[in-house]
């Protein structure tokens, strides 16, 4: 597409010249010839304004100022007049150059010899002969994209393709990203005009407002894992949006088509995989025998070492919407399977109502800093559904590296404590790992035990024969305490209490109780068994 320079250096307007500092980059989409001043508050967005020689000679220097506020607001990309002495456009005021500076508008005087209307044919066959070359551009890229099919090229490869050859970015993008990028540019200075939505098509979950025409409604997996809703056209000016639709909705159709074969051709064996994770977690052991056979037989590596991720999903119990809980969990499975792919390794996972289990299987044992990534992962793929589903609580426990069968199930309940364990905590990382957990870690694996479990009951038994409400009060409230180093004030602050009312409940405790908190070995041996019993309750 040309520019306002572009244009004024081709032949029939010699002598013209831009007297602005700004808009000889704008893109001029249609052009109009203005008999009078008024006309100016009904311009189209981005279009070259020829002026009649009456109309620019009969302009005092106060209505040119406020005409170039009216032509501003209608977003106008440039104004030409002719070269008259008696005309106050071709020699524009301070005040005038300003105002077409801060709209990045481009004030054009046309030659001596150039009437507006031989100006404004000129313009309007250059421009014109521009956009039938656009059209041409994306039918070959269309075409180019179509030979890329045959030969079994990737979707990143079409895109990259279809780019190239149109000349404007085209890519795959969610739909948050979709609907927030300008179909239109701003122009140097700024037009004050809100951005125009892009040109889309889409290619995935439906449900979804659409912005643009939609060229299909499949429900496709996108690229390199992510969910890829639409196909956009980016950057893309007001004259070429009826070539950049065209090939917007073509590519819709043609990448739909083959990130839906992509996702047919792995989606049974990944269905497979699925039910034979559920089974190997919660079956008995009679039917154990069997379902590894058959993990072998899929080429799972069922009997290497195993990380286990643990992602709970909640939602405001009122209103419940059983429907849209459904459909939140499975958008849960499928953006963090696809974030935890990267990674590496075989990925798996299964799930319930409330929570999915993802389980990385590798011949040998990882790096030791895998669980540390599969973090990562999972802290991009809660960043983006946090963006669609914003009042969803989504959180992500990382159990630690084991080996075998066993492992599998050892590395799921490490996952699911540590993420009870730092909810329990108020701990509001929304993904922990299990091994980067320090003392809970050892705790967790202390209180496994049932010696411990007998010690622990036995130490706190005073409050543990209080009912269950009561006794759960009693040991948070002590806990705090003997972690906050015996300060009533932090310990009131921490539990969100009154200090007096901090202060009479371990009153209470102590004397149920009966120990000396005074005595250091006997206050870390309360405290090891608060928090012991704090993780066991999670």
């Amino acid at each position: 597409m040309l520019t306002v320079d572009d244009v004024l250096a081709l032949p029939g307007l010699e002598g013209s010249r831009r007297l602005s500092t700004t808009g000889g980059s704008r893109r001029p989409a249609v052009v109009d010839l203005v008999e009078r001043l008024e006309a100016l508050r009904a311009v189209p967005s981005e279009s070259w304004v020829f002026l009649s020689e009456r109309c620019a000679a009969e302009t005092t220097a106060y209505e040119v100022d406020l005409a170039l506020r009216h032509a501003a607001s209608r977003g106008a990309a440039a104004i030409a007049s002719p070269a008259s002495p008696a005309n106050r456009w071709a020699d524009p005021s301070a005040t005038a150059l300003e105002i077409a500076r801060r709209a990045g508008i481009a004030l054009v005087r046309l030659g001596p010899t150039t009437p507006s209307v031989t100006g404004l044919l000129h313009a309007d066959r250059a421009l014109t002969r521009n956009a039938g070359s656009q059209l041409a551009r994306a039918a070959a890229a269309l075409d180019d994209v179509l030979r890329a099919v045959a030969e079994g090229e990737s979707v990143p490869r079409l895109l990259d393709l279809a780019s190239e050859r149109f000349g404007s970015p085209v890519e795959a993008c969610p739909y948050a990203c979709a609907v927030s990028s300008p179909l239109l540019p701003r122009s140097e200075g700024g037009t004050g005009q809100a951005p125009t939505r892009p040109e889309t098509a889409r290619v995935g979950r439906s449900g979804l407002p659409d912005h643009g025409p939609i060229a299909t409604e499949l429900a496709s997996e996108g690229l390199d894992g992510a969910t890829a809703l639409f196909v956009c056209a980016r950057s893309v000016i007001a004259q070429d949006v009826a070539a950049a639709r065209l090939l917007v909705n073509s590519l819709a159709a043609v990448i739909g088509r083959q990130l839906a074969l992509a996702a047919d051709s792995r989606d049974i064996p990944l269905r497979t995989r699925s039910q034979l994770l559920n089974g190997l977690l919660f079956l008995d052991s009679a039917h154990q025998e069997d379902l590894l056979a058959e993990a072998r037989r899929l080429a799972m590596p069922i009997d290497g070492w195993h990380v286990a991720a643990y992602v709970q999903v909640d939602l405001p119990e009122s209103p419940r919407d059983e429907e849209r809980r459904l459909a939140l969990s499975e958008a849960v499975s499928r953006v963090a399977l696809a974030h935890c792919q990267r990674v590496g390794g075989t990925w798996t996972h299964t799930s319930n109502w409330t929570a999915i289990v993802l389980v990385q299987m590798t011949t040998a044992r990882p790096e030791p800093q895998r669980p540390r990534r599969i973090v990562d992962a999972l802290d991009g793929a809660l960043r983006e559904l946090a963006e669609r589903f914003p009042d969803a609580h989504v959180g992500a426990g990382i159990g630690g590296v084991h080996e075998g069968i066993p492992g599998i199930r050892t590395s799921v309940k490490e996952a699911r404590a540590v993420l009870a364990g730092a909810r329990a905590s108020g701990n509001d990382r929304p993904v922990v790992a299990f091994d980067a957990y320090g003392i809970q870690r050892a705790l967790m694996e202390w209180y496994a035990s049932d010696p411990t479990q007998e010690a622990v009951a036995v130490q706190l038994a005073p409050l543990m024969e209080l009912g269950a409400r009561r006794r759960d009060v009693a040991i948070r409230t002590l806990k705090t305490y003997l972690d906050e180093q015996g300060s009533l004030t932090r310990t009131s602050r921490a539990l969100g209490l009154h200090r007096n009312a901090v202060a009479y409940r371990l009153e209470q405790i102590k004397r149920l109780m009966g120990s000396d908190l005074s005595d250091a070995d006997e206050r870390l041996a309360l405290q090891l068994a608060c928090r012991a019993y704090v993780v066991g309750a999670a």
